[in-house]
């Protein structure tokens, strides 16, 4: 339960309401205040507390005004005894609820096994949900001991019937295309020892580039001659997938080898499922990097060439004006006779060739460098990822798009071979308007025929554009999927549900004014203050341009320097890991890291030490070896191990989320206000290794490493 209430959530929670005033009856002293926070924490949790200190202090203090006691009472209420089970008793009969059975528990796991752990296999998130569905029931929770062995118990039986269904659905010849990918490569002597292809599978695409499209594109045919059926795991959500196949990501091809033939098959199969969307996501990632890259880098190239260009020609004007200056002198001479002396025949010949461009204007250029660096180079990726890749569109308005995909694919074993006459070649919402004159009428006898490598530029550029939109989806990815299913599928169902978790109203026209209402308040207050706000000027450039002056820098507080001194004075020793330390221990945020094995046998105490330091080493850049020492539970090969089985991007991210939210938890709101918005400015990238989960290859800088970011907070 949460520890700070507001005092409208402890008036609606934490009030004696008339109907219980006969359950107060012939109470008083310690054994009311016991009974009514018992009753009140019953009917707000669904569930009796296990220890005093679950009951907020402010619910104490807050039910004893109520009744007139004073708070420390509570700590003289006997926590065991006959007064207690009685009291629950009471409580259990006034709100309807009942103690839970052998068959109760039975059911519940039935009920886990078939409906809940399908879509879900976090421990904490399944106990939420086993209380909630008791509390459904009025059912009163056993023991958290037994809750615990229900869901492990359930989790079991879940994860046995998955394993023998999944194998059922594996024909022979997908079952030995599996175990081949955990088998050692042949060794051919005198030749580099190949990766095993399960650890191929593993590698990430690396920088953007031809080679690294092509080697994703192999690793996805790799993946699909296993042959997977299309609706294998279509009933486990991707979070639920995610826990098997970390298993695969953490664990040797020894161990994976040792496995029953039931779970190293579903392990496996979870892995080239979730992998495959992947992949077909970096493909995707890759061919919109590298369309940006062919306009970027072009236009780059055709700019420098044009100043180059502008500098080497800047002496032409003085020529000119040579000659013009000539030709008015004597009209009526012959060039040999006048042109010729001022400049000579070689000089107008170089003049000529400076502009022997057949007139080409910056966009001809650009075309055309565009043009010939596709057709050069990258022009050999479009038959490798049309062959993988399946673009489909639910907007008809889109549909020219796919229709020249399809044209594509079917002269795409005939690269030299021009579109036959007959084909319809879309052109409208594919080629844009200043790209018409370069894709046709190249040729002067045939005006109407379609230059094929620009055509296939332009169609890659639509693409680009329409993917990042998600207009265009691909069959099998994940983030590039059918938009549709970005939407809960019951989502018509339970749309006012969904609307009251978004805070929206059900209305249209209630959300439009609601905007509405919102954008004239704030113009109306920017309009108010402008006028008599000194820092800003609106300037006459560019139809009004807005001009923020910088605010002064406030004097320094009297007191920061002795804040200084006295923070010097008592922490100016403190080493980082004991800031990790003390973080951890204040609110477990090592809570999230969870093994991908299927048990964990490590002590808490070990284990959390053993996570620490590994966060610790990763998060500095130092790395596991320089942190490791001789302690029997510290070296090397332990925290490898912690490091492979227990550390996750997606345990790390919720770990992070913990963090942020306890520092929001006790700042002053008094001294810094509520600081509902968070200001970022630019990252700047660090490199790191490759071990680190924050590590991510970054475009604009080149290579891979952490992006950092300093916040600041506006009220």
């Amino acid at each position: 339960m949460k520890r700070k209430w507001h005092p409208e959530e402890l008036i609606e929670h934490w009030s004696i309401q008339p109907d219980e005033a006969h359950l107060l009856a012939r109470r008083k002293g310690v054994t009311l205040l016991g009974f009514v926070l018992l009753l009140k924490f019953f009917q707000y949790e669904g569930r009796f507390p296990e220890q005093k200190y679950e009951i907020p202090r402010m619910a104490i203090t807050f039910v004893a005004e109520q009744l007139d006691l004073p708070p420390e009472q509570f700590q003289d209420y006997k926590w065991r005894g006959r007064v207690v089970k009685y009291h629950r008793a009471q409580i259990r009969q006034f709100t309807g609820f009942r103690q839970a059975t052998l068959s109760d528990q039975n059911q519940l796991r039935t009920w886990l096994v078939d409906t809940v752990l399908s879509q879900e296999q976090d421990y904490h998130h399944l106990k939420l949900k086993v209380y909630a569905q008791l509390r459904t029931l009025q059912i009163e929770p056993p023991t958290p001991a037994r809750i615990e062995r229900l869901i492990r118990s359930a989790q079991r039986r879940f994860e046995r019937q998955l394993f023998s269904s999944t194998l059922k659905q594996l024909s022979k010849q997908t079952q030995t295309e599996l175990d081949e990918l955990i088998q050692e490569p042949k060794v051919t002597p005198g030749k580099e020892i190949p990766d095993p292809p399960l650890s191929a599978l593993k590698k990430d695409p690396g920088p953007v580039g031809l080679n690294s499209l092509l080697s994703e594109i192999i690793k996805l045919q790799r993946l699909r001659q296993v042959a997977l059926p299309d609706t294998l795991f279509s009933h486990l959500t991707p979070r639920v997938l995610e826990c098997y196949r970390l298993r695969v990501e953490t664990e040797t091809l020894s161990e994976l080898r040792h496995h029953p033939k039931t779970i190293r098959l579903t392990l496996l199969a979870s892995f080239c499922w979730q992998r495959c969307q992947e992949i077909i996501d970096n493909i995707m990632d890759l061919l919109i990097q590298i369309v940006h890259r062919i306009d970027t880098r072009s236009k780059n190239k055709v700019t420098s060439e044009v100043i180059a260009k502008v500098k080497k020609t800047d002496s032409h004007t003085q020529l000119f004006y040579q000659v013009a200056t000539a030709a008015l002198a004597t009209p009526d001479g012959l060039v040999r006779n006048v042109i010729y002396p001022v400049a000579s025949e070689q000089t107008l010949e170089a003049f000529v060739d400076s502009y022997n461009d057949g007139g080409q204007t910056y966009r001809q250029l650009l075309h055309s460098r565009i043009r010939s660096s596709y057709g050069h180079h990258y022009r050999q990726m479009l038959p490798a990822v049309l062959e993988v890749i399946d673009f489909r569109c639910n907007n008809k308005q889109y549909q020219p798009i796919l229709q020249a995909v399809d044209l594509l694919k079917a002269y795409v074993d005939t690269p030299r071979k021009p579109y036959a006459s007959a084909d319809d070649v879309p052109i409208e919402g594919v080629v844009s308007a200043d790209w018409q004159e370069t894709v046709l009428g190249q040729d002067e006898d045939q005006p109407d025929k379609v230059d094929r490598i620009a055509y296939e530029m332009c169609v890659l550029r639509a693409l680009r554009e329409k993917l990042r939109c998600k207009e265009i989806w691909v069959a099998g990815a994940n983030r590039y999927r059918n938009p549709d299913l970005d939407l809960p599928q019951d989502f018509d169902e339970r749309r006012e549900e969904y609307y009251q978790d978004l805070q929206q109203p059900l209305e249209v026209e209630t959300f439009i004014a609601q905007i509405q209402a919102d954008m004239e308040n704030a113009l109306t207050r920017l309009n108010q203050g402008m006028p008599h706000n000194s820092k800003v000027e609106i300037l006459s450039k560019r139809g009004g341009r807005i001009k923020v002056s910088p605010l002064e820098a406030q004097p320094e507080p009297m007191n920061i320097h002795k804040l200084k001194e006295e923070i010097n004075q008592r922490w100016s020793l403190t080493h980082l890991l004991d800031v990790l330390k003390e973080a951890d221990f204040r609110i477990d945020f090592t809570q999230h890291f969870k093994s991908a094995a299927s048990r964990e046998i490590l002590s808490p105490q070990s284990l959390r030490k053993r996570l620490l330091l590994c966060i610790y080493g990763l998060g500095t850049n130092l790395g596991i070896k320089r942190i490791a020492h001789s302690e029997a539970d510290a070296g090397y090969f332990e925290l490898h191990y912690v490091r492979r089985k227990f550390l996750s991007k997606t345990a790390l991210s919720c770990a992070i989320t913990d963090v942020a939210n306890a520092i929001f938890r006790i700042r002053l709101s008094h001294i810094w206000g509520e600081a509902t918005t968070a200001c970022a400015s630019d990252s700047r990238h660090f490199e790191s290794w490759d071990q680190n989960l924050m590590t991510e290859w970054h475009v604009r800088y080149g290579g891979r490493g952490v992006m950092i970011y300093w916040v600041r907070f506006v009220g």
